[in-house]
């Protein structure tokens, strides 16, 4: 059993040896190396990204927010129309 293992250990040795900088230090590339996690908002791509950065603006993009005003029978609100 050992020896069906040892190929691909030293595959993954030889893998390290090659990520070690010019002094023999390794080199992490790891997101903690770069800040940490992501954020939602760093993650967002496409139309995603748009709200979010139109809701952190205050901004409503695809109108998921309720009107302003109440609507009631004597006063409706009423949404423009083009023909």
């Amino acid at each position: 059993m050992p020896s069906r293992l040892l190929p691909g250990a030293g595959a993954l040795v030889h893998q390290a040896l090659r990520a070690c900088g010019p002094k023999g230090v390794a080199t992490v590339c790891s997101m903690a190396s770069q800040g940490g996690i992501p954020t939602d908002g760093e993650q967002a791509t496409g139309l995603e990204r748009e709200v979010t950065t139109a809701a952190r603006k205050g901004q409503d993009p695809c109108s998921t927010l309720p009107p302003q005003r109440l609507q009631a029978q004597g006063s409706p609100y009423l949404s423009p129309t083009h023909h």
